[in-house]
């Protein structure tokens, strides 16, 4: 380690925060399979249409982002209450930072 960069430990997590950003990233993964799966229940031959389309098809772009972002939310607090518990007993995790000269 040099001069410039400095080590700090993340000790608590914010759940709510954590939680937050966690929905943000499952409502874009859910926006990007849902549009996948729309688009292929739309290619698919006609023969095979029948309840692939209700579970795979146009409701998948809203369904998806829905229960991507509520899981994600869940998970994200769910791991971050988990984290703040075990840090209490541990030293939390090291992070070196570097100041970059302007």
């Amino acid at each position: 380690m040099n001069e410039k960069s400095t080590t700090i430990t993340i000790r608590k997590i914010n759940v709510f925060s954590l939680a937050k950003v966690q929905a943000i990233m499952g409502i874009a993964l859910g926006l990007i399979l849902g549009a996948i799966f729309t688009l292929n229940s739309m290619l698919k031959d006609t023969a095979y249409q029948g309840i692939y389309n209700l579970i795979f098809g146009a409701p998948s772009i809203i369904v998806l982002p829905i229960l991507y972002g509520l899981f994600g939310f869940l998970g994200g607090a769910i791991g971050a209450i988990i984290y703040n518990n075990i840090s209490r007993f541990m030293e939390g995790i090291d992070i070196v930072v570097e100041k970059k000269k302007q």
